[in-house]
């Protein structure tokens, strides 16, 4: 969908999530997020933002080979790499 918001419940989901990044347009595109992030943390090379919490944290998904697939948070103030996720269904799964 080309970015986006959960939809509302009522309730918060269980990761806070924000919302997802724009693929291709938009004010801030995922190309955008991920070349400003590897740019100043290039241990999060690989990792593509597709979601934002609501702090302003990024949700990445791992294109590493040791760690394919998985969902990590990029906790921008501590600027600490968290696993909330072993797989993209799982994370969709528990929102």
């Amino acid at each position: 969908f080309n970015g986006g918001y959960p939809p509302e419940n009522g309730e918060h989901n269980f990761f806070l999530l924000g919302g997802f990044n724009p693929i291709k347009y938009g004010d801030l595109t995922i190309e955008d997020i991920y070349t400003n992030l590897i740019d100043d943390f290039s241990n999060l090379k690989d990792m593509i933002p597709f979601a934002y919490d609501e702090g302003g944290n990024c949700f990445l998904l791992s294109l590493k080979n040791e760690n394919y697939g998985e969902i990590y948070i990029w906790l921008m103030d501590e600027k600490e790499l968290v696993l909330v996720s072993e797989s993209f269904d799982s994370f969709i799964n528990k929102l």
